[in-house]
Formats: structure tokens, sequence, C-alpha cells
């Protein structure tokens, strides 16, 4: 394992990506930003159970439940808004989301990385993680599967799971089950929710992002492009729409980040993506002779899992967490914790041995 910081590329240009056109845009004074994250980490350090799950009190502290935008205010955290709009990424309406879940993304683990540098692998590529734990698993890995039909409540005491595989269906016999994808209501089709389930889930609501990797671009290779709206607060961009472009000298590749309130489809996110870079070649007054084209592209929908704050108030997650062992079934993901890998895989930890417990 090596540490990382985030990659430089030379001077930022700030662009409007809805006219393609350059913005001059001072950003905050360094010393100012520093400040405020200062700031921002004594009111995060007051509610230490939010780094290891949903773990609340209640009544709920008002803090938390205060869109964004006004726990900013609240605290005079101006200074810090340009950087977490691009830190987290995804998360949008930034402004409008409750704080809990700003909480829950830029957390104390995100604030020392930001600081320290981030842990990766030897090659920088942490998709050698799961290549490997795959090869470890071998066939006991199903990939690229879809369930057909579920029972977790057989009177055998297993949880009784059909599925269809690249290479036919499969009868999966399981003592417990664990969950860790979006517990999203459209994400669950035949699965035996039960009514609790289906309520629980139905609450949550979404945003979305995307990524990618583009050619023919004309664009410089020294130079990353970031979003602003100069007539919006702390020149926050409205979205859906590019976040980022980030070049690639050595490749002349460039890599492209996008976000969205809501889920759009790929086509429509890549349509918007290449109208965009096409404006800007026009603004710069590049003649481009070819089209940008994708060479790669991920869909990271749904994005940042959130219910509302009367479901939060009523004691939505509290319910949630009492679903970990019922019906042969625990939970994991972002539903019940964050985004963010790091303290995904600390849950994780503190789960297992609950799972283990129950095996045996």
């Amino acid at each position: 394992m090596s540490t990382m910081t985030v990659p430089a590329y030379g001077h930022p240009d700030y662009v409007g990506f809805a006219t393609g056109k350059a913005v001059e845009l001072t950003p905050p004074d360094q010393k100012a930003v520093g400040a405020a994250f200062q700031k921002y980490a004594a009111e995060f350090s007051k509610y230490p159970d939010v780094q290891t799950g949903f773990n609340l009190t209640y009544p709920v502290p008002e803090d938390l439940l205060l869109p964004f935008g006004q726990f900013v205010e609240k605290y005079s955290l101006g200074a810090l808004v340009p950087a977490i709009f691009a830190i987290c990424q995804g998360y949008t309406p930034l402004l409008e989301i409750s704080t809990l879940y700003v909480f829950k993304y830029l957390n104390t683990d995100l604030l020392n990385s930001l600081s320290k540098g981030f842990l990766t692998t030897e090659r920088s590529n942490t998709g050698e993680l799961y290549e490997k734990a795959a090869n470890e698993l071998a066939s006991d890995a199903m990939l690229n599967v879809s369930v057909v039909a579920m029972d977790r409540s057989s009177s055998s005491g297993l949880a009784i799971i059909l599925v269809q595989t690249t290479s036919g269906r499969k009868l999966i016999l399981a003592k417990k089950v664990v969950f860790t994808i979006p517990l999203k209501l459209d994400n669950l089709h035949n699965f035996d929710l039960s009514t609790n389930e289906k309520l629980l889930f139905g609450q949550y609501y979404n945003s979305a992002y995307y990524a990618g990797v583009l050619r023919d671009t004309c664009l410089p290779t020294n130079t990353s492009i970031h979003a602003v709206g100069t007539d919006k607060p702390y020149a926050i961009p409205d979205l859906p729409g590019i976040y980022t472009l980030s070049p690639n000298s050595a490749t002349g590749l460039v890599q492209v980040c996008y976000g969205s309130p809501h889920a759009l489809s790929e086509d429509q996110v890549q349509a918007d993506i290449i109208a965009a870079m096409q404006r800007i070649q026009k603004a710069r007054g590049i003649s481009a002779t070819t089209t940008p084209e994708f060479v790669a592209f991920a869909n990271h929908t749904p994005f940042n899992m959130m219910v509302s704050n009367d479901a939060i108030k009523n004691g939505s997650y509290e319910k949630l967490y009492a679903l970990q062992g019922q019906r042969n079934t625990f939970y994991n993901g972002v539903s019940f914790h964050a985004q963010d890998s790091p303290v995904l895989w600390r849950f994780t930890e503190q789960l297992l041995p609950r799972i283990l417990a129950e095996l045996w």
C-alpha cells in the first residue's frame, strides 16, 4: 500500500458549461478555507456516532437536519463551500441536502486523507482488490446475476434464492443473506420484501453520479476545467451538469465527472457531456475535426441514498437497523451508512461477528 495526493493539473480554468465560456473567478483565500475546515471539523466532532452509522439520538439534533446551505450560514463556512462542492461530487443539490448526509461523507477519514494523502494500492488501482477477491472465490462468485425468486422465511430455516446467471438459472440455499445493494424498491425486483421492508425502503430517494473518459477532445492537456455558476450562491452551478474535466497529459484522455439531483439515462448524460465539450471548443476557437468520444463510462446511480427529515425524526434509521438479522438477512452498504468505502469496511467489520454468531 502507498499514499497518494490529489493530482494537480496546473492552474484550473473556470467555465460556465451552459455557454462553454471561461469565467473569471477568484477562489476563497486558502487561510480562510483552512479556518473554515477547522470550524467544520469542530462541529462534526460533536456527533461521533454519525461516523459509525446512523446511530442518532432522539430528538435528532437540529443542526443535522438543517439544509447544508443554512448550516453554512449559521457557522460562517462560506469559504469552504466551493471545496465541498468539488469533494462531495454526486451530493446534489448540495446546499439543500440535510447536513447529516454531508457529515456522513465529509467525515473524519476523508478530512484526514485530504490533509495527509489517500491510502491506495501500490499501482493506484483499487480495482485489483476486487479482482483478487473474485479469483479467490472462483466459481463461488456469480457475477451479473438477477433474482428470479426468493424465500427468506422458508420452513427449512434457510434462505432460498433462485437467480438467473449468464449460464442459466441457479438455486442458492443459504443460512444467512447479506444485502449490500442500494435499497430502492425499483432495484429489488423479485425480492420477497415484507410489508415493513417495503415501507422503509420506499422512503429512500437519491441523487445521481456518472464518470467517464473521453478522447479527441482537442482540449489542453495541462489544465483542468471546473464548473462554476457565477450568479449562484458560492458560485455553485446548477446541476445536472459536469463537475470537472481532468486531462491526462500522457494519454491525451480527459476524465469527466457529472452529477444530477435525479437519475438520467446514460444516453442523456453522454449527449450533454459531448454538447458541453463542443461548446467549450467553440468558445475557445478550437476547430475540431472529430467529435469527442467515450472510451469508458460508469453510471454510479443510485447515489447518496437519503430519506426525508420527517422520516429521520420519526426513527426511520432506528427501524431500518432493527431489520438486521430478521428473516435470515443482514444489511450493509450505502443505505445503512455512507457512500464511502473506508467507513463501509469498518461497518462490515462490526457486522461480521453478529453474522458469524448466528451461523453457528
